[in-house]
């Protein structure tokens, strides 16, 4: 944990350890090396325990090379199996798993070094970058001229935040041109007056034998669907080293880890692939609101991340989002980052309303048992850039008919009462 005086100034003030604040922390990097400042985490180590998968075409051309050193997996592509249904989607793809999000986001508040004179960070690079700055892995690399003061304090608690500074439970007066709450929906206690789940536990495992793929299966549907649209998720990292997850669209938040686990190891089993070891495990429980609590705006303080709205209401995705909200602060100058926020957020608003409506369909209208058919006619009917385009949330209209509009896949299950009472029960977005 850093120390710090009593009171400490900073230009941007970061509160949360998550994936917001990392990226925002790299983004200002990137645009004002010698800016200063703080990142507050509650917890012992920032980035938590998560996977962040993404298309890399859900980030723009001027993003990709400041989040690069994030990047540990690649696949040029993923497949979906919806019972008899199956698909390639040709769309590259990539996952920054959590460890690597610390190790990279913390070396940037670490001691910096000296390199042609100038004072550098030391920051973890691709292959691709390092060919190009003709330096090995572990070398210090000239990112700016020159860094200012970063400070990072972490297993710290903040009781009170306003648009200028952030007071500590310690009583520590932390004092920024720009404060940033990026804490999640558990710190800021979220609640929606009305939401469906998106569930899920994860298996980090360790095979004897190679996995039988090599692409990732983002999709693949299992035989019990009472609990609404259930399905496992794999990321073969290596030949020997899988990610597994149980993950469900759900009425209710609920989640049990044995229950999960032995789906896992039954559809091991059903691979052929004989003795694994769990070496990590991760879970979690998304809202997924058909309300209109928290969409994206330009508030005081400033919220990143899920508390302000910059995520995707129907798929719990929050990578590209992120990406751009942290470009939006950190691309110009101080003073016009609401003024870019603001236009984002008009951006985004209507989409977001419109997500929020996918989800009242999936979660009303739709019965448990029948959601996966939803998901099996999404990946039926469109095009991988419409696919693109509505993970990294800039569907066009013409997408957003194209999901909804056409013969229901099927009139079993469907439950229109509940549907319009919804609309009536004070939940309505």
């Amino acid at each position: 944990m850093n120390s710090f005086n009593a009171t400490s100034d900073f230009d941007y003030v970061l509160i949360g350890g998550g994936l917001q604040s990392g990226l925002l922390a790299l983004a200002l990097l990137h645009h004002h090396p010698d800016a200063s400042v703080a990142l507050i985490e509650r917890d012992r180590q920032i980035g938590g325990n998560h996977t962040w998968s993404f298309h890399t075409g859900d980030v723009s051309e001027s993003c990709r090379t400041w989040i690069e050193p994030l990047i540990k997996y690649r696949w040029s592509g993923y497949d979906v199996r919806l019972g008899s249904f199956r698909r390639h989607v040709g769309l590259p793809y990539a996952s920054i798993p959590s460890n690597r999000f610390a190790r990279v986001v913390s070396g940037l508040f670490e001691t910096s070094t000296t390199v042609g004179g100038d004072q550098v960070r030391h920051y973890e690079l691709s292959a691709d970058q390092q060919e190009s700055l003709h330096c090995d892995g572990t070398a210090a690399v000239a990112i700016a001229e020159k860094v200012s003061d970063w400070q990072l304090m972490t297993d710290t608690d903040v009781i009170k935040v306003s648009e200028d500074s952030v007071l500590t439970r310690c009583g520590q007066l932390i004092r920024g041109r720009m404060v940033i709450d990026c804490r999640g929906p558990g710190a800021q206690k979220i609640q929606f007056a009305g939401c469906g789940y998106q569930k899920f536990h994860g298996f980090e495992l360790e095979l004897e034998d190679d996995w039988p793929t090599t692409s990732p299966v983002i999709m693949e549907s299992v035989v019990d669907q009472r609990d609404g649209f259930r399905f496992l998720y794999t990321l073969p990292f290596t030949p020997r080293r899988v990610l597994v997850e149980d993950t469900r669209f759900s009425d209710t938040p609920d989640c049990d880890r044995q229950e999960c686990f032995d789906l896992v190891n039954e559809y091991l089993q059903s691979r052929g692939v004989g003795r694994f070891q769990v070496v990590r495990e991760e879970s979690g429980v998304l809202p997924m609101p058909f309300t209109s609590e928290l969409l994206p705006a330009s508030s005081a303080p400033l919220s990143g991340g899920y508390s302000g709205g910059w995520f995707h209401a129907a798929t719990g995705y929050s990578f590209p989002m992120a990406v751009a909200f942290a470009e939006a602060v950190a691309s110009g100058p101080m003073e016009l980052v609401r003024d870019r926020v603001n236009e984002l957020s008009d951006k985004h608003r209507l989409r977001s309303r419109y997500s929020r409506f996918l989800n009242r369909l999936l979660f009303r209208l739709v019965a448990p048992r029948q959601r996966h058919r939803i998901f099996r006619r999404f990946y039926r009917v469109l095009s991988d850039a419409s696919i693109e385009r509505f993970y990294s949330h800039q569907f066009t209209a013409g997408d957003a008919l194209r999901i909804i509009v056409g013969i229901p896949p099927t009139l079993m299950g469907l439950r229109p009462g509940i549907f319009i009472r919804s609309l009536f029960a004070g939940d309505e977005s």
